[in-house]
């Protein structure tokens, strides 16, 4: 997360694309740190897990939740 964090805090980015699991932190702990530092790009989440609560996480103000792998497929088309 602080290389994440390191990166976006020096880069400006279009969009952010973040695993939900990462090894020392979540995507969720990268975007409410990204908000709080007054970022606004669109932020979205990659997960693997089914049962994620996507209205949950859409309530906290992500842009969106893709689903591996099957919506990688959809990657092309929406960053196209």
């Amino acid at each position: 997360t602080h290389t994440a964090q390191d990166f976006l805090g020096k880069e400006k980015v279009d969009v952010v694309l973040c695993d939900f699991q990462m090894p020392q932190s979540s995507g969720l702990d990268l975007y409410q740190w990204y908000r709080a530092s007054g970022h606004t790009s669109p932020f979205y989440i990659l997960t693997g897990e089914p049962m994620m609560d996507v209205q949950k996480l859409k309530q906290t103000g992500i842009t969106g939740v893709l689903f591996k792998p099957q919506d990688l497929l959809l990657l092309n088309q929406m960053f196209d």
